[in-house]
């Protein structure tokens, strides 16, 4: 256990430097930027650090939790190879487009590796990729962590990491390359952040993305991350009724705000019904292959949080002497920093505009 707490000590470090040089790239200082051309050799600086920090957090989780780690092993399961050899086979046709033998499980990660490795001529090396591509897909989504955050930036975009290095089953399951969750969780946050640029852009409070770039993130991200689940896609259409119904808290502007959202549900319904006629002409020419229902189970919600709570409580982290000390030090500290940048906040807003 205390090597384990090493290692993540270390970890944790990382993370300190990474969140805290990535929370300097916020896109709502471009405009002072421009002002001051001085400070993109700053800015260009942090993001090389943090891509850096990002590289070698991702390493070390391929390595040390890597797929067969979960087991005790170091060797691939049978449906961990399939991703391998999706991503060394030489066959492009509709068969592809998921996981062999499934509809629920988009291949897209498997397909850049393909190229990838096809492109490099390192066809041996295609294994590492693929675990190393899994790994900087999942810790990069502390970006869009922090593009959501604002105030709480730095918090945030720690606790992610710490979320994701902190419980080993975890960081084991999210290293997992047969599974599709770790593909989506990052799909979903960078789908979620280009809502965010799109209502901002929209509403005018936002000077630094315009309105055709955001459109084009949104249609990425959102293509990605329907493809990855179909069940992204009416998540996708939540979040965005969510945001749009907090930009309308204290405005009169309803009308415009609900046209507003239907815009962004008519860009993420594109990838939705784009992925639902690819999946017939799938089921058409793969008549085999099982149709997979998109629905709640909420017969086993239940019993599928149960055992996710059980897993959680049980890590080795939860047991050390000084947790429920480092839990309330961790609380006290985020409740000052919380309380003193909301009166920050306040502060500002109610201070008088500068005179020009």
């Amino acid at each position: 256990m205390l090597r384990y707490f090493g290692q993540l000590t270390r970890v944790i470090h990382a993370e300190y430097v990474f969140a805290r040089a990535s929370s300097t790239l916020d896109t709502g200082s471009a405009l002072a930027l421009g002002r001051h051309p001085s400070n993109w050799a700053k800015r260009i600086l942090l993001l090389g650090l943090a891509l850096t920090v990002a590289g070698f957090l991702s390493c070390r989780m391929a390595q040390t939790f890597g797929s067969g780690m979960r087991y005790g092993i170091t060797l691939f399961t049978s449906d961990e190879a399939i991703p391998v050899l999706m991503s060394r086979t030489t066959d492009w046709n509709l068969f592809q487009f998921y996981y062999w033998g499934q509809d629920r499980f988009g291949a897209w990660p498997f397909l850049i590796v393909r190229l990838v490795q096809r492109t490099l001529g390192q066809r041996e090396a295609t294994e590492s990729l693929l675990q190393l591509f899994q790994c900087l897909w999942v810790v990069s989504g502390v970006f869009a962590i922090g593009g959501l955050a604002k105030q709480f930036k730095l918090a945030a975009m720690g606790l992610y990491l710490w979320l994701i290095f902190a419980f080993p089953y975890l960081t084991a399951l999210l290293s997992d390359v047969a599974q599709w969750a770790p593909w989506q969780a990052s799909s979903l946050l960078f789908s979620w952040w280009s809502i965010r640029l799109n209502v901002d852009a929209q509403s005018g409070s936002s000077g630094t993305v315009n309105s055709a770039a955001a459109i084009s993130l949104l249609i990425l991200f959102s293509s990605v991350a329907v493809w990855t689940s179909p069940i992204s896609g009416p998540l996708l259409l939540g979040i965005s009724a969510i945001e749009v119904a907090g930009k309308a808290i204290g405005a009169s502007q309803w009308p415009n705000l609900l046209q507003l959202w239907l815009r962004l549900s008519a860009i993420i319904a594109l990838p939705i019904i784009v992925e639902f006629a690819i999946r017939g002409f799938y089921h058409r020419a793969y008549p085999f292959v099982g149709h997979t229902p998109v629905e709640f189970d909420l017969d086993h919600l239940g019993s599928n949080l149960n055992s996710v709570l059980l897993r959680v409580v049980s890590a080795e982290f939860f047991n050390l002497p000084m947790f429920l000390p480092i839990l309330m030090a961790i609380g006290t500290v985020g409740a000052v920093y919380s309380f003193a940048s909301i009166c920050k906040s306040l502060r500002a807003a109610s201070s008088p505009a500068p005179k020009n």
